[in-house]
């Protein structure tokens, strides 16, 4: 489930990445705006893989949210067939990283 976690803050920072090399922040040291003086068809086509590659990072980003959110119901269905104190200690683990998934869903949503 951890995994998941990080897998889905890695996703959400090379989105972020990405993002910032679209408006501008260029990858490679200049000053001057990315696609300054550029053609816009030569600047889409600069584009595209970073758009590509953004694509890809957020299908990986909800890949991800579902394998958690599947664990989590597995979890909680073992968890039903145990104890009151078991089910009490799995809701309370599942609730705290579905928060976590779900701040996180919230900071992706920004860059859609």
């Amino acid at each position: 489930v951890v995994a998941s976690l990080r897998a889905m803050q890695s996703s959400l920072a090379q989105v972020r990445t990405l993002h910032r090399a679209l408006l501008g922040g260029c990858d490679d040291g200049r000053e001057a705006p990315c696609g300054a003086g550029v053609p816009p068809s030569v600047r889409a086509a600069a584009n595209a893989p970073r758009l590509a590659a953004g694509a890809e990072a957020c299908a990986t980003f909800y890949a991800h949210a579902a394998e958690l959110h599947a664990r989590h119901r597995a979890n909680e269905a073992a968890a039903a067939r145990k104890g009151v104190a078991a089910r009490r200690a799995a809701a309370l683990e599942v609730e705290r990283e579905a928060h976590e998934a779900r701040r996180l869903v919230v900071q992706l949503e920004v860059f859609e």
